[in-house]
């Protein structure tokens, strides 16, 4: 994998310290493990890969950057749980077909290129009775805000929305050939940054994402992270402090059995 990979950027533990609760609930949403077999794909730094091996699953957890892995490796390995990890593309994952009880993936598969490439993968890697769990980012809420403030400074994403994984529409849809039953609940989340200057500065400091879009924002870098700090400034108080709900999906999908998954699956 290149060293390029802008998942290696910034701090993102100390994004995935933000996002701690939606790897809970993600796996609270899994239930316990009892020895069964998970796979966390796009798994970051580990948090919901660790909280999956803390309820008994046998996780296998991949990214697609190598920093993210080492550091995942090390974290889950520090708390004494035996995950294995690997760089893996989202619709390559190094699994046997058939073998998988759970897949689990926190803002992790809302990321994919290609999704049909990505669905036709979770249902390779899915036993027949396997389920599916994963956080998105809900259409209309404070993240969804901040890319319609950036996105005036970036080149558009053609052929799709930019927060397709957004839409409960998208979802039932994207979903529906390989699960029968899918289960969708918003949960909040709140975040608070001393000033929308302090949260400005923090984002470009920490968020792979931010630093990411101000390598292609090019000349327009300043000016997009401009409204982005305006765009923190429409939550604050009278004192200036910012207060958000990054609310998120928490989506939990269980395969059609048998021959009748096999036949829905995307090709």
């Amino acid at each position: 994998m290149s060293q390029s990979n802008p998942w290696d950027q910034g701090d993102y533990a100390a994004l995935a310290g933000k996002l701690q609760p939606a790897a809970a609930a993600l796996a609270a949403a899994a239930g316990p493990g009892r020895s069964r077999r998970a796979l966390d794909i796009a798994a970051g730094t580990g948090s919901v890969a660790l909280c999956l091996a803390e309820r008994g699953w046998q996780v296998t957890a991949t990214d697609g950057a190598e920093q993210m892995v080492a550091r995942g490796q090390a974290g889950t390995a520090a708390a004494g749980h035996d995950v294995e990890w690997a760089v893996a593309d989202l619709a390559d994952q190094p699994v046997d077909a058939g073998s998988i009880d759970l897949v689990a993936s926190s803002f992790g598969m809302i990321f994919a290129p290609d999704v049909p490439a990505l669905m036709a993968e979770v249902a390779r890697v899915l036993r027949s009775d396997g389920e599916l769990v994963l956080t998105a980012w809900p259409e209309g809420g404070y993240i969804d805000g901040m890319a319609r403030a950036m996105a005036p400074f970036l080149p558009p994403v053609e052929g799709r929305p930019n927060n397709p994984w957004g839409s409960a529409a998208f979802l039932r849809e994207t979903l529906a050939p390989v699960f029968a039953e899918v289960d969708i609940v918003e949960v909040s989340l709140p975040w608070a940054f001393p000033s929308a200057a302090r949260g400005r500065a923090w984002l470009e400091r920490v968020s792979p994402a931010h630093i990411a879009a101000k390598a292609v924002a090019g000349e327009q870098a300043e000016a997009m992270m401009d409204a982005v700090e305006e765009f923190l400034a429409r939550y604050a108080d009278a004192t200036g402090r910012v207060y958000v709900d990054a609310a998120y999906l928490v989506v939990h999908a269980r395969r059609r059995g048998g021959s009748e998954a096999e036949a829905a699956a995307p090709l």
